[in-house]
């Protein structure tokens, strides 16, 4: 019974996909917080791939630029011009 909650216990706290979604995400000196502009994002880092998102019945959604650092990979959700979601995703 014991060994029963053990493994339960450690499943559960193994994170099946290590996803945070944040409010800001440093790239050198450089801040980026929602809310910012996409211009100020592509100005404090270039992206290494632009992403274009779409609804469902084919209308766009935004773009979402990937940033590929040592041990993470942040993605910057733009829509209408603005941030609007950031998410770092660990290596």
């Amino acid at each position: 019974m014991r060994a029963f909650i053990f493994l339960v216990g450690l499943a559960m706290s193994t994170p099946i996909m290590a996803l945070d979604c944040t409010e800001s995400v440093r790239f050198g000196n450089k801040l980026v917080r929602v809310g910012d502009s996409e211009r100020r994002t592509v100005e404090s880092k270039r992206p290494d791939r632009r992403v274009p998102l779409q609804y469902p019945n084919g209308g766009s959604a935004g773009i979402r630029l990937d940033y590929h650092e040592y041990g993470r990979t942040v993605h910057v959700y733009i829509g209408a011009g603005v941030v609007s979601r950031i998410c770092i995703l660990r290596d």
